[in-house]
């Protein structure tokens, strides 16, 4: 093996926040990406990312101006991968293309926003969304701010 691969070749995840519309309402979700290696002189020596195994992930909401705690979940939270596995736990090959996760939901016909336990609804205002990625005892974090309005898309990211 040489010294790239095994410095280089290691999985990295990036996170980021998404919408996307979808036939009931806008969908609030996190991705995951196993960045691949394209450019440099590790692209150059044909240096490959490894696949990113065992990768979990977890997200907690709180309300923005007091930091109380909404809703934290209590189990991994299942990401669908671009091969369509749906699983807590998943294996993210290095991708252009993100795994993702469901946050919360906006309903288009009567506006309520509604996190992907189905339970809690959240009310109008701001929200700081932490996510905590774990993947072979490396954990990555991303925070983001959901804004909840009374106009459509009734949600979106800051």
């Amino acid at each position: 093996m040489s010294i790239p691969i095994l410095f280089c070749g290691r999985p990295k995840l990036r996170i980021d926040f998404n919408t996307y519309d979808a036939q009931d309402g806008t969908c609030m979700i996190c991705e995951i990406w196993n960045e691949p290696i394209a450019k440099g002189i590790l692209a150059f020596l044909k240096v490959h990312r490894d696949q990113a195994q065992d990768v979990v992930a977890f997200y907690t909401v709180k309300e923005g101006g007091s930091g109380r705690v909404v809703f934290k979940t209590q189990h991994a939270a299942p990401i669908k991968t671009q091969a369509g596995v749906r699983a807590e736990r998943v294996a993210l090959p290095a991708s252009f293309f993100p795994a993702n996760f469901l946050i919360a939901l906006a309903n288009k016909k009567d506006g309520q926003v509604i996190l992907e336990d189905q339970k809690t609804k959240l009310e109008m205002g701001e929200y700081t969304v932490e996510i905590k990625v774990e993947n072979e005892g490396k954990q990555y974090t991303k925070t983001g701010i959901l804004n909840i309005t009374d106009k459509y898309p009734f949600a979106y990211w800051n």
